[in-house]
């Protein structure tokens, strides 16, 4: 009667302790498993990557907001036809910082060294025509030669600090950069949303398991004692046929309602055993048994009823802002509103303006002993294609249908939780009466198994108040499993089942 396996046995006994430590300090039940699936669970596993993974974009983007820096450098050599010879080192360092308004505030040093060579050259000083004049009066003139050519260094080192500022393009929403960081940030907060829904859903399928295995081990706990009462019975009935107070064909009747008491023990064991795998999944291991198998201490149905039935309006209250497919919703529709608007600039002219100042530091420089005042313009409009012009109409009808679909999640939410709440009041009205059944029909097989033992009950009596017991034990587990999976909905919906447990989403 018990698992294959001692490693899934221990477990058993292990969540069976936490069981019970958790329902002594007054915390639901299924608490403990719920834990331990967060932990374990693959699902869970993956979907926190993927939000670690939209973090690490976010951030990356993020980091373009800092000042970024530059170095560079460059060496260009040539020479001409001539036999000059040019040479050009120069390396930069720039340091640029994008500011709230969308513009730009940028800082260079700029060192160069060029070299020229030029080859030497020796000519005449005079004037060809007074040298001819000479030459023909046979005169000569004193020698005069000029030398040109030879080579030049210059070094150069200097400041310039600048700022530009888009004008046409709005202050700011029709930069790239913050589109970019914009982008990450929702898409991060989308993911959030999506792997929340994901987990949510998942803790409600593992709630409902959870309530489902025990409603399947109180039955196989009920069929154990069934099954055990049978066996007294019959050995009570062959005892009495020794005395003579009984007949075979009570013998036999009690023989065979033993052996059909253990064949629906059987059956009671097949599904236990498979909900133990089912439970077994959520924490990715073979199997799990909230207590020890056919434990007569598993038979009767936890109290649940103390809780108030909360008010549709109070959940509607709760799921505005917790409950993960509006949050959804108004996460991908503010996302479809920033492209929006940063499609919708990208369509206007570029006219940007702003102011520089240089300083050159070495003696050769161009004017070295002052600051370098000036201002500079830049216009270009890149005329849409049709390509940009699809794009710009694509995200306002993405920003359209973004809103339908967030009015959708509340009107789709509130007709849910009314439904649900409906339903939930019903289902607790049933629990309620399925128990007060199951005290009833146990003392009426208590006085029917009495009264057969002293002769004034009949065996069919007996077996009557046998299976209406049974029965009336089923009923209120049905019930229960029922009414947790309403509840288990409900806190999917609203998004309040870790927030009861006291978990936190951003741990």
């Amino acid at each position: 009667m018990h698992p294959s396996g001692t490693t899934s046995h221990r477990l058993g006994l292990a969540f069976a302790c936490l069981t019970v430590a958790s329902m002594a300090q007054g915390n639901s039940p299924e608490e403990p498993f719920l834990r331990q699936m967060m932990l374990r669970h693959p699902s869970i596993q993956a979907e926190s990557l993927s939000v670690a993974g939209t973090v690490a974009m976010r951030e990356g983007a993020a980091s373009l907001l800092l000042p970024q820096f530059q170095i560079g450098a460059k060496a260009d050599a040539n020479t001409d036809f001539a036999g000059t010879k040019n040479a050009l080192g120069q390396g930069t360092a720039t340091a640029t910082q994008l500011l709230p308004t969308g513009g730009t505030l940028s800082g260079q040093a700029l060192l160069q060294r060029s070299w020229t060579s030029v080859p030497v050259k020796t000519s005449s000083a005079w004037n060809p025509a007074i040298q001819a004049l000479a030459d023909t009066l046979g005169l000569a003139l004193p020698p005069s030669t000029t030398t040109t050519g030879g080579s030049s260094t210059r070094d150069t080192l200097g400041l310039e600090v600048a700022f530009m500022q888009p004008l046409l393009k709005g202050f700011g929403a029709s930069n790239t950069t913050f589109y970019n960081v914009e982008q990450a940030q929702l898409n991060q907060k989308v993911q959030t949303q999506a792997s929340r829904a994901q987990i949510l859903s998942l803790i409600s399928q593992g709630r409902k398991a959870w309530w489902n295995q025990r409603a399947y081990e109180a039955i196989l706990a009920a069929r154990s004692q069934d099954t055990s009462r049978t066996l007294r019975l019959l050995q009570a009935t062959r005892q009495r046929r020794s005395e003579g107070s009984a007949s075979n064909l009570d013998t036999l009747q009690a023989w065979a309602d033993h052996l059909q008491a253990r064949s629906e023990w059987l059956s009671a064991w097949t599904d236990a055993r498979s909900g133990a795998v089912n439970l077994g999944a959520y924490l990715d291991t073979t199997e799990v048994w909230i207590g020890t198998p056919g434990d007569t201490a598993m038979l009767l149905p936890p109290s649940v009823l103390s809780s108030a039935q909360a008010s549709p309006d109070s959940l509607i209250e709760l799921a505005q802002a917790q409950a993960p497919d509006i949050a959804q919703a108004l996460a991908l529709e503010e996302k479809a509103r920033s492209e929006e608007l940063y499609r919708s600039r990208q369509s206007l002219p570029q006219l940007d303006a702003g102011v520089y100042a240089r300083k050159g530091l070495l003696p050769e420089d161009a004017n070295p002993s002052g600051i370098q005042f000036g201002a500079r313009a830049t216009f270009l409009w890149n005329i849409p294609d049709g390509v940009n012009r699809a794009t710009a109409k694509k995200a306002i009808l993405d920003l359209r249908k973004t809103g339908i679909a967030a009015l959708k999640a509340r009107r789709d939410l509130k007709r849910s939780l009314v439904r649900l709440t409906e339903d939930g009041r019903s289902r607790r009205q049933s629990l309620e009466l399925a128990l007060l059944v199951i005290q009833a029909q146990a003392a009426r097989l208590q006085a029917a198994e009495t009264g057969y033992r002293d002769g004034s009950a009949s065996w069919s009596d007996l077996a009557l108040a046998r299976r209406e017991w049974l029965n009336s034990l089923t009923s209120a587990w049905s019930a229960m499993a029922t009414l947790q999976a309403g509840e288990s909905d409900l806190q999917s919906l609203t998004g309040t089942g870790p927030s009861t447990l006291g978990w936190n989403w951003g741990n």
